[in-house]
Protein backbone atom coordinates (compact mmCIF):
# COMPACT_ATOMS: atom_id res chain seq x y z
CA UNK A 1 0.00 0.00 0.00
CA UNK A 2 2.93 2.69 0.51
CA UNK A 3 2.87 2.58 -3.28
CA UNK A 4 -0.18 4.26 -3.16
CA UNK A 5 -0.39 5.66 0.36
CA UNK A 6 2.90 7.71 1.80
CA UNK A 7 2.34 6.77 5.59
CA UNK A 8 5.16 7.82 7.76
CA UNK A 9 6.24 6.29 11.39
CA UNK A 10 7.52 8.61 13.95
CA UNK A 11 10.43 8.70 15.79
CA UNK A 12 9.22 6.70 19.49
CA UNK A 13 8.09 3.66 20.49
CA UNK A 14 5.04 3.16 22.89
CA UNK A 15 4.62 0.45 25.23
CA UNK A 16 1.90 -0.72 27.83
CA UNK A 17 3.39 -1.59 31.05
CA UNK A 18 0.98 -2.15 33.94
CA UNK A 19 1.66 1.50 34.89
CA UNK A 20 1.17 3.60 31.69
CA UNK A 21 2.49 4.21 28.40
CA UNK A 22 5.87 4.74 28.42
CA UNK A 23 8.46 5.97 25.43
CA UNK A 24 10.06 2.75 25.77
CA UNK A 25 12.42 3.57 22.50
CA UNK A 26 13.18 6.49 20.73
CA UNK A 27 15.73 8.30 18.06
CA UNK A 28 18.49 9.77 19.63
CA UNK A 29 17.35 13.34 18.75
CA UNK A 30 14.44 13.30 21.12
CA UNK A 31 16.55 11.12 23.83
CA UNK A 32 14.76 13.79 26.36
CA UNK A 33 11.59 11.48 25.36
CA UNK A 34 13.61 8.53 26.64
CA UNK A 35 11.74 6.48 29.15
CA UNK A 36 8.83 9.01 29.99
CA UNK A 37 4.96 8.31 30.73
CA UNK A 38 2.60 10.10 28.03
CA UNK A 39 -0.03 11.71 29.63
CA UNK A 40 -1.93 13.63 26.41
CA UNK A 41 -1.07 13.08 21.98
CA UNK A 42 -1.87 15.86 20.16
CA UNK A 43 -5.08 17.39 21.48
CA UNK A 44 -6.12 14.15 23.51
CA UNK A 45 -5.37 12.34 27.35
CA UNK A 46 -3.31 9.34 25.68
CA UNK A 47 -6.59 6.86 27.65
CA UNK A 48 -9.16 8.63 24.79
CA UNK A 49 -6.03 8.40 22.06
CA UNK A 50 -6.22 4.65 22.51
CA UNK A 51 -9.76 4.33 22.39
CA UNK A 52 -9.92 6.84 19.32
CA UNK A 53 -7.52 4.41 17.24
CA UNK A 54 -9.33 1.10 18.51
CA UNK A 55 -11.71 0.90 15.57
CA UNK A 56 -8.47 0.95 13.17
CA UNK A 57 -6.81 -2.14 14.39
CA UNK A 58 -7.60 -5.35 13.23
CA UNK A 59 -7.60 -7.28 16.53
CA UNK A 60 -9.44 -10.53 17.94
CA UNK A 61 -8.96 -9.12 21.60
CA UNK A 62 -7.89 -6.91 23.74
CA UNK A 63 -4.24 -8.62 24.17
CA UNK A 64 -3.41 -7.93 20.66
CA UNK A 65 -4.85 -4.43 20.80
CA UNK A 66 -2.34 -4.02 23.70
CA UNK A 67 0.37 -5.34 22.09
CA UNK A 68 0.16 -3.85 18.82
CA UNK A 69 -2.36 -1.45 19.17
CA UNK A 70 -0.08 1.54 20.16
CA UNK A 71 2.01 1.14 16.85
CA UNK A 72 -0.96 3.05 15.35
CA UNK A 73 -0.04 5.87 17.49
CA UNK A 74 3.28 5.96 15.80
CA UNK A 75 1.27 6.50 11.98
CA UNK A 76 0.44 10.66 11.88
CA UNK A 77 -1.99 9.57 9.53
CA UNK A 78 -3.86 7.68 11.71
CA UNK A 79 -4.16 9.69 14.38
CA UNK A 80 -4.91 12.53 11.86
CA UNK A 81 -8.02 10.97 10.30
CA UNK A 82 -9.14 10.19 14.21
CA UNK A 83 -8.59 13.72 15.07
CA UNK A 84 -6.35 13.03 17.82
CA UNK A 85 -3.77 15.70 15.28
CA UNK A 86 -4.44 18.16 13.20
CA UNK A 87 -0.97 18.61 11.14
CA UNK A 88 0.75 15.34 10.07
CA UNK A 89 3.99 16.87 9.95
CA UNK A 90 4.37 16.74 13.94
CA UNK A 91 2.94 15.29 16.49
CA UNK A 92 3.30 17.04 20.03
CA UNK A 93 2.99 15.21 23.20
CA UNK A 94 2.70 15.68 27.31
CA UNK A 95 5.27 13.38 28.86
CA UNK A 96 6.30 13.27 32.68
CA UNK A 97 9.85 12.27 33.87
CA UNK A 98 11.16 11.78 37.23
CA UNK A 99 7.93 14.05 38.44
CA UNK A 100 7.50 16.75 35.83
CA UNK A 101 5.92 17.30 32.64
CA UNK A 102 6.64 18.76 29.77
CA UNK A 103 6.05 19.28 25.90
CA UNK A 104 7.82 17.92 23.18
CA UNK A 105 7.34 18.15 19.09
CA UNK A 106 8.12 15.13 17.14
CA UNK A 107 8.67 15.46 13.32
CA UNK A 108 7.80 12.19 11.41
CA UNK A 109 10.23 10.31 9.48
CA UNK A 110 9.44 8.20 5.93
CA UNK A 111 9.76 4.95 6.49
CA UNK A 112 8.46 1.42 5.70
CA UNK A 113 9.50 -1.18 8.31
CA UNK A 114 9.64 -0.66 12.07
CA UNK A 115 12.82 0.37 13.42
CA UNK A 116 12.82 -2.45 16.35
CA UNK A 117 12.69 -6.83 17.39
CA UNK A 118 9.10 -8.16 18.30
CA UNK A 119 7.35 -4.43 19.24
CA UNK A 120 10.71 -3.33 21.04
CA UNK A 121 13.30 -1.06 20.28
CA UNK A 122 16.96 -1.32 21.42
CA UNK A 123 19.61 0.80 21.60
CA UNK A 124 21.58 0.59 18.57
CA UNK A 125 22.84 3.11 15.87
CA UNK A 126 20.31 5.79 16.12
CA UNK A 127 17.85 4.45 18.33
CA UNK A 128 17.88 4.12 22.04
CA UNK A 129 16.36 2.03 24.38
CA UNK A 130 14.98 2.82 28.03
CA UNK A 131 16.65 -0.25 29.34
CA UNK A 132 20.28 -0.32 30.49
CA UNK A 133 22.62 -2.45 27.91
CA UNK A 134 24.34 -3.51 31.58
CA UNK A 135 22.40 -6.18 31.71
CA UNK A 136 19.62 -8.38 29.62
CA UNK A 137 17.09 -10.36 30.65
CA UNK A 138 16.79 -14.15 29.18
CA UNK A 139 13.41 -13.01 27.07
CA UNK A 140 15.33 -10.17 25.25
CA UNK A 141 18.67 -12.18 25.07
CA UNK A 142 19.86 -13.44 21.93
CA UNK A 143 17.12 -11.46 19.15
CA UNK A 144 19.15 -12.43 15.73
CA UNK A 145 17.56 -16.08 17.04
CA UNK A 146 14.42 -16.98 16.41
CA UNK A 147 14.94 -19.60 19.27
CA UNK A 148 17.36 -20.39 21.94
CA UNK A 149 17.72 -22.13 25.43
CA UNK A 150 20.16 -21.69 28.38
CA UNK A 151 20.56 -23.63 31.91
CA UNK A 152 19.97 -22.21 34.91
CA UNK A 153 21.91 -24.07 37.19
CA UNK A 154 21.02 -22.56 40.80
CA UNK A 155 17.63 -23.17 39.75
CA UNK A 156 18.12 -26.08 37.92
CA UNK A 157 16.06 -24.91 35.29
CA UNK A 158 15.99 -25.25 31.52
CA UNK A 159 15.16 -21.79 29.92
CA UNK A 160 13.52 -21.55 26.11
CA UNK A 161 12.33 -18.44 24.47
CA UNK A 162 10.77 -19.65 21.54
CA UNK A 163 9.75 -16.31 19.57
CA UNK A 164 8.85 -17.95 16.06
CA UNK A 165 6.79 -21.29 14.45
CA UNK A 166 9.28 -20.41 11.17
CA UNK A 167 12.47 -22.70 11.45
CA UNK A 168 15.77 -20.69 12.20
CA UNK A 169 19.38 -22.10 10.69
CA UNK A 170 18.85 -24.91 12.82
CA UNK A 171 15.50 -26.65 12.28
CA UNK A 172 12.56 -26.84 15.04
CA UNK A 173 13.07 -30.56 15.77
CA UNK A 174 16.52 -30.31 15.97
CA UNK A 175 16.64 -27.20 18.45
CA UNK A 176 14.38 -29.12 20.72
CA UNK A 177 16.13 -32.55 20.75
CA UNK A 178 18.92 -31.01 21.78
CA UNK A 179 16.80 -29.73 24.69
CA UNK A 180 15.69 -32.56 25.76
CA UNK A 181 18.65 -34.45 25.30
CA UNK A 182 19.80 -31.75 27.47
CA UNK A 183 17.22 -32.56 29.96
CA UNK A 184 17.59 -36.38 30.36
CA UNK A 185 21.67 -36.09 30.79
CA UNK A 186 21.19 -33.33 33.19
CA UNK A 187 20.43 -32.00 36.29
CA UNK A 188 17.05 -30.30 35.08
CA UNK A 189 14.29 -30.16 37.53
CA UNK A 190 12.09 -27.77 35.77
CA UNK A 191 11.56 -26.37 32.00
CA UNK A 192 10.17 -22.71 30.80
CA UNK A 193 9.11 -22.18 27.53
CA UNK A 194 8.81 -18.28 26.74
CA UNK A 195 6.39 -17.85 24.23
CA UNK A 196 5.56 -14.10 24.78
CA UNK A 197 7.21 -12.49 21.75
CA UNK A 198 6.06 -15.47 19.40
CA UNK A 199 3.47 -13.89 16.88
CA UNK A 200 3.47 -17.65 14.69
CA UNK A 201 4.65 -19.24 12.07
CA UNK A 202 3.60 -22.85 10.46
CA UNK A 203 1.23 -24.82 13.08
CA UNK A 204 2.78 -27.75 11.87
CA UNK A 205 6.13 -27.21 13.12
CA UNK A 206 4.50 -28.01 16.72
CA UNK A 207 4.35 -31.58 16.60
CA UNK A 208 8.13 -32.37 17.78
CA UNK A 209 7.54 -29.67 20.55
CA UNK A 210 4.51 -31.13 21.61
CA UNK A 211 5.91 -34.83 21.16
CA UNK A 212 8.67 -34.13 23.45
CA UNK A 213 7.20 -32.88 26.10
CA UNK A 214 4.46 -35.90 26.08
CA UNK A 215 7.59 -38.14 26.25
CA UNK A 216 9.18 -36.56 29.04
CA UNK A 217 8.25 -37.82 32.58
CA UNK A 218 10.69 -36.11 33.99
CA UNK A 219 9.50 -32.87 33.19
CA UNK A 220 5.51 -33.36 31.63
CA UNK A 221 4.33 -32.92 35.49
CA UNK A 222 2.82 -30.11 37.43
CA UNK A 223 5.25 -27.80 39.34
CA UNK A 224 7.87 -28.80 36.65
CA UNK A 225 6.72 -27.42 33.20
CA UNK A 226 5.83 -23.81 32.84
CA UNK A 227 5.07 -21.99 29.54
CA UNK A 228 4.89 -18.41 29.52
CA UNK A 229 2.61 -16.49 27.45
CA UNK A 230 1.66 -13.21 26.21
CA UNK A 231 0.11 -10.50 24.50
CA UNK A 232 2.55 -11.40 21.21
CA UNK A 233 1.34 -14.85 21.65
CA UNK A 234 -0.68 -15.40 18.45
CA UNK A 235 -1.72 -17.70 15.67
CA UNK A 236 0.41 -20.84 15.17
CA UNK A 237 2.06 -19.71 18.95
CA UNK A 238 -1.72 -20.11 19.90
CA UNK A 239 -2.17 -23.50 18.11
CA UNK A 240 1.45 -24.39 20.21
CA UNK A 241 -0.54 -23.24 23.47
CA UNK A 242 -3.90 -24.96 22.09
CA UNK A 243 -1.67 -28.44 22.09
CA UNK A 244 0.19 -27.86 24.82
CA UNK A 245 -2.82 -27.43 27.30
CA UNK A 246 -4.76 -30.27 25.84
CA UNK A 247 -1.69 -32.75 26.11
CA UNK A 248 0.76 -31.71 29.23
CA UNK A 249 0.50 -30.92 32.43
CA UNK A 250 1.89 -27.32 31.91
CA UNK A 251 1.46 -24.08 33.95
CA UNK A 252 0.94 -20.98 32.02
CA UNK A 253 2.37 -17.30 33.33
CA UNK A 254 2.04 -14.15 32.58
CA UNK A 255 -0.38 -12.65 30.58
CA UNK A 256 -3.67 -14.05 28.32
CA UNK A 257 -2.69 -14.54 24.80
CA UNK A 258 -3.49 -12.21 21.73
CA UNK A 259 -5.61 -14.87 19.78
CA UNK A 260 -9.02 -17.06 20.03
CA UNK A 261 -8.38 -20.47 21.50
CA UNK A 262 -9.90 -21.30 17.88
CA UNK A 263 -9.27 -18.91 15.25
CA UNK A 264 -9.45 -18.33 11.18
CA UNK A 265 -5.49 -17.75 10.39
CA UNK A 266 -3.77 -18.25 6.84
CA UNK A 267 -4.17 -14.92 5.24
CA UNK A 268 -4.37 -14.48 1.66
CA UNK A 269 -3.73 -10.80 -0.23
CA UNK A 270 -6.76 -9.35 -1.97
CA UNK A 271 -7.15 -6.03 -4.16
CA UNK A 272 -9.69 -3.94 -3.27
CA UNK A 273 -11.20 -2.71 -6.20
CA UNK A 274 -11.74 0.81 -5.93
CA UNK A 275 -8.58 2.51 -3.73
CA UNK A 276 -6.22 -0.71 -5.12
CA UNK A 277 -5.18 -1.12 -1.55
CA UNK A 278 -3.73 -4.71 -0.62
CA UNK A 279 -5.28 -6.25 2.33
CA UNK A 280 -5.06 -9.56 4.23
CA UNK A 281 -7.75 -11.79 4.77
CA UNK A 282 -7.77 -14.60 6.80
CA UNK A 283 -9.62 -17.78 5.05
CA UNK A 284 -8.70 -21.27 7.01
CA UNK A 285 -10.60 -22.01 10.32
CA UNK A 286 -8.51 -23.74 12.75
CA UNK A 287 -10.80 -25.52 15.59
CA UNK A 288 -7.64 -26.94 18.32
CA UNK A 289 -10.06 -26.91 20.92
CA UNK A 290 -14.47 -28.18 21.67
CA UNK A 291 -16.20 -25.62 19.13
CA UNK A 292 -18.49 -24.61 21.97
CA UNK A 293 -15.07 -23.14 23.63
CA UNK A 294 -15.18 -19.27 22.81
CA UNK A 295 -12.85 -18.29 24.63
CA UNK A 296 -11.32 -15.16 23.46
CA UNK A 297 -7.49 -15.76 24.83
CA UNK A 298 -5.81 -18.30 26.72
CA UNK A 299 -5.66 -17.12 30.38
CA UNK A 300 -2.36 -17.92 32.61
CA UNK A 301 -3.05 -19.62 35.83
CA UNK A 302 -0.20 -17.42 37.28
CA UNK A 303 -0.89 -13.73 35.83
CA UNK A 304 1.99 -11.33 35.80
CA UNK A 305 2.46 -7.84 34.44
CA UNK A 306 5.41 -6.02 33.37
CA UNK A 307 5.97 -2.07 34.78
CA UNK A 308 7.86 0.29 33.65
CA UNK A 309 10.14 -0.13 36.47
CA UNK A 310 11.10 -3.67 35.87
CA UNK A 311 11.92 -3.19 32.24
CA UNK A 312 14.52 -0.19 33.18
CA UNK A 313 15.73 -2.42 35.76
CA UNK A 314 16.44 -5.62 33.78
CA UNK A 315 13.97 -7.88 36.10
CA UNK A 316 11.66 -10.46 35.28
CA UNK A 317 8.56 -10.97 37.44
CA UNK A 318 7.58 -13.82 35.45
CA UNK A 319 11.07 -15.82 36.00
CA UNK A 320 11.18 -14.61 39.50
CA UNK A 321 7.20 -16.12 39.97
CA UNK A 322 8.12 -19.48 38.30
CA UNK A 323 11.18 -19.49 40.59
CA UNK A 324 8.44 -19.07 43.70
CA UNK A 325 7.22 -22.52 42.24
CA UNK A 326 7.99 -24.29 45.58
CA UNK A 327 5.47 -21.49 47.15
CA UNK A 328 2.89 -22.85 44.85
CA UNK A 329 0.76 -25.11 46.15
CA UNK A 330 -2.11 -26.97 43.73
CA UNK A 331 -5.36 -27.45 45.19
CA UNK A 332 -8.86 -28.64 43.82
CA UNK A 333 -10.14 -25.49 43.05
CA UNK A 334 -6.85 -24.51 41.18
CA UNK A 335 -3.24 -22.42 42.43
CA UNK A 336 -2.87 -20.68 45.53
CA UNK A 337 0.28 -18.65 47.18
CA UNK A 338 1.45 -19.89 50.44
CA UNK A 339 4.11 -17.21 52.26
CA UNK A 340 6.85 -15.11 51.23
CA UNK A 341 4.65 -13.90 48.32
CA UNK A 342 4.77 -10.39 49.74
CA UNK A 343 7.19 -8.71 46.86
CA UNK A 344 4.94 -10.26 44.25
CA UNK A 345 1.00 -9.45 45.58
CA UNK A 346 0.93 -6.60 43.23
CA UNK A 347 2.13 -8.25 40.09
CA UNK A 348 0.20 -12.07 40.32
CA UNK A 349 -3.24 -12.40 39.85
CA UNK A 350 -4.95 -16.02 39.93
CA UNK A 351 -7.69 -17.24 36.90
Amino acid sequence: YNEIIDFHQMPYNLYWFNDGIYVQGVHKNYKEALGAKVITIGSMPVEKAINAIKPVVSSENDQFFKGVGLNYLGVPEVMHAKRIIRDISKVTMTLEKNGKQFNITFVPRQSNSFPGNYGLIQSQGQWLDARPVSSTPLWLKHFDKRYYFEYLSKEKTVYVRQSSVIHDEERIEDFYSRVFDFIDNNEVEKLIIDLRLNGGGDNFNNKSVILGLIKSEKINQKGRLFVVIGRRTFSAAQNLVNEIENYTEATFVGEPTAENVNFYGDSRTETLPNSKLSIRLSWAWWQDKDPRDTRKWTAPQVAVELSFKDYVDNTDPIISAIELSSEIELTLSGLTLSRNTKEFKNKIKFY
